[in-house]
């Protein structure tokens, strides 16, 4: 019939297409946090084999965002060819892994200690078997083998990632990483045993310990870093304890103020509380009638 379409359009506007879109450390982590759901999922061993997967491309990625930060020209297998118009589309062959650790030691000046090559060295090869060949592993050997690569990593991202300059995707990726990491028990076995006499060696000096709100370890040490020695959170005395008491202390949302020096950053633990900007501990009323400091 005539006329019929006539205007159909007018004023229309096409939705725009969904799109999946991660930038350079945002595309690793993402990899990294998906390794970690493969660790995690007991019931299904199968899926063990996405957490060697993943967790080999995660890192590669994030080695590549410490270069491109650096000059990413280093991310090309051969600087010398770089361009730019290659670098927007992504079409050029890019730094192998053994490359990319060699520049960030060379031209970044990243320390990776001898044993961690080692380790990392065998997730690739582990990778590469799976990709190409076949797969033949213990459940227990996986598991031992991605929690000696994620004890390189948490420390290699909080030493080389500033995230104070990331986007607010990555930021959420590794601010959930120590939950997810404590789910993980492998992992959490052997990090305490790494960090066991740095552990130890703050408890003799008498510093207060609190739950990391984190990875809720018990490694958080009120001192002058306030950083948990198991997942390397830190933050404003004020940003912590507004955390702590969130996860641990619902009733307790807003801190009362440090008697000794008026901060809002008071943490109730047992019959005691702590100003973790001061440091100074109080006992409760309940507990003795007295104030110590």
């Amino acid at each position: 019939m005539p006329g019929i379409g006539i205007g159909i359009g007018i004023g229309f506007h096409r939705p725009t297409p969904p799109k999946v879109k991660f930038d350079l450390l945002e595309n690793g982590l993402d990899f990294v946090n998906e390794a970690l759901h493969a660790i995690n999922a007991t019931s299904n061993h199968k899926r063990l084999k996405y957490s060697i997967i993943h967790l080999c491309s995660g890192i590669e990625l994030i080695f590549k965002e410490i270069l491109i930060k650096k000059d990413w020209k280093l991310i090309f297998n051969d600087p010398a060819e770089a361009k730019e118009e290659l670098l927007q589309t992504g079409n050029f062959d890019s730094v192998t892994f053994n490359q990319a650790i060699n520049r960030l030691e060379n031209k970044c000046k990243v320390t990776i200690d001898q044993d961690d090559k080692k380790v990392l060295s065998e997730l690739r090869k582990k990778r590469n078997r799976i990709e190409h060949f076949k797969m033949d592993e213990t459940v227990s050997a996986i598991k031992s083998m991605c929690s000696d690569v994620l004890n390189f990593l948490i420390p290699f991202i909080d030493q080389n990632i500033d995230t104070n300059k990331v986007s607010q995707i990555s930021k959420k990726y590794i601010d959930n990483l120590p939950s997810e990491l404590s789910k993980f028990s492998v992992y959490v076995t052997k990090r305490n045993q790494r960090i066991k006499s740095s552990s130890e060696k703050k408890l003799s000096k008498g510093l207060t310990v609190i739950k990391c709100p984190r990875c809720f370890q018990k490694e958080f040490f009120i001192d002058e870093h306030l950083k948990c020695l198991f997942c390397n959170y830190t933050s404003t005395p004020e940003s912590i304890v507004l955390e702590y008491n969130k996860v641990f202390d619902s009733n307790n949302i807003i801190s009362k103020k440090c008697e000794s020096c008026n901060s809002p950053t008071i943490i109730p633990i047992e019959d005691k509380t702590v100003c973790i900007s001061c440091r100074k501990i109080f006992v409760t009323a309940a507990a003795s009638g007295e104030k110590s400091q």
